[in-house]
């Protein structure tokens, strides 16, 4: 079809959006959706990683953390997801509750899991290099938070366990 024979689109007066309602029930099924499976995902290689100074404020302001975005393939090779996780290379921490917290839990995790695959030589590159580059088995939980919303976790990454 040429450029030209396409429809062209139908304008709609912005101003009627503003008195409409906001239809919860619908953005409520849209996070549900977006939401990954309960269940352990393998990473595809190639995550990406974004160093940044940490301002959320279940962790101590400032912390330098790693940022990953990862693809994931379901275990059957069936569902693809996206998750993003973070990483806590040099300072670990402990939320609210006394406990150790999510960034470095998981970078304990993939610390050991280094270690384990031969990859590991003393550097926070060696572990990255392994987050970015090989496939990780991830357990990810659903629950719903203090707020009634429903998240994702990401409560472990190891070795791909065959």
């Amino acid at each position: 079809m040429a450029l030209s024979e396409r429809a062209k689109p139908v304008e709609v007066d912005v101003e009627s959006f503003f008195s409409g309602q906001v239809n919860e029930d619908q953005i409520k099924k849209v996070q549900e959706d977006l939401l990954v499976e309960a269940g352990t995902w393998r990473t595809v290689p190639q995550v990406a990683l974004k160093g940044q100074m940490n301002e959320h404020s279940d962790y101590p302001k400032g912390r330098p953390i790693v940022n990953c975005v990862t693809r994931l393939v379901s275990k059957d090779g069936e569902k693809q997801a996206v998750m993003r996780f973070n990483l806590a290379p040099e300072a670990p921490a402990k939320n609210a509750y006394g406990k150790w917290d999510r960034a470095t839990i998981l970078w304990n995790n993939v610390v050991a899991a280094a270690k384990k695959a031969g990859l590991y030589d003393g550097t926070v590159g060696s572990v990255l290099g392994m987050v970015r580059d090989y496939a990780l088995d991830m357990r990810i939980i659903r629950f719903t938070g203090d707020d009634g919303e429903p998240r994702n976790v990401v409560m472990s990454l190891s070795l791909p366990r065959e």
